[in-house]
């Protein structure tokens, strides 16, 4: 009789949504690495958070914003080789998701900005209004203008 046990994963990444799909999940490398990530970044927070112990507010926020954008670009859900998710996505679609990503780039990259939506949805008079003048109230459902 053995007494060797089998090793045991590493513990589930933190609640995060971009680590919560099994891809993640079900992968031992890749829930590793979701989880180092995580650790990172949180211990990277901490020092932030000392290191602006005597900053003034502006200091602080404009830190704070800028590293966070340092922080969330590491993540490993941003990049191919590290994404289980979206290497599944590449071999289901037999590289059609790959090819769809380079052709969204390269139409970012002639309008010179990054978009998140396909413009060609929008028809100014359709479903997006242009108007002239100041917002005089605003909620998340509609802009009151004058």
């Amino acid at each position: 009789m053995s007494t060797k046990q089998t090793p045991t994963p590493p513990p589930p990444a933190k609640i995060d949504k971009r680590f919560k799909a099994e891809a993640w999940q079900g992968n031992p490398f890749s829930q590793a690495l979701a989880q180092q990530y995580l650790w990172s970044a949180d211990f990277l927070r901490q020092q932030r958070e000392q290191f602006l112990a005597n900053a003034s507010e502006e200091q602080a926020a404009q830190t704070r914003f800028m590293s966070e954008q340092l922080i969330e670009a590491a993540a490993p859900s941003n990049y191919l080789a590290t994404n289980p998710e979206a290497l599944q996505a590449l071999m289901q679609s037999k590289g059609e998701s790959l090819q769809n990503g380079i052709a969204n780039l390269l139409t970012d990259l002639r309008k010179g900005r990054v978009t998140q939506t396909d413009e060609s949805a929008f028809a100014v008079g359709k479903n997006l209004a242009v108007s002239p003048g100041a917002v005089v109230f605003e909620n998340e459902f509609f802009q009151l203008l004058q």
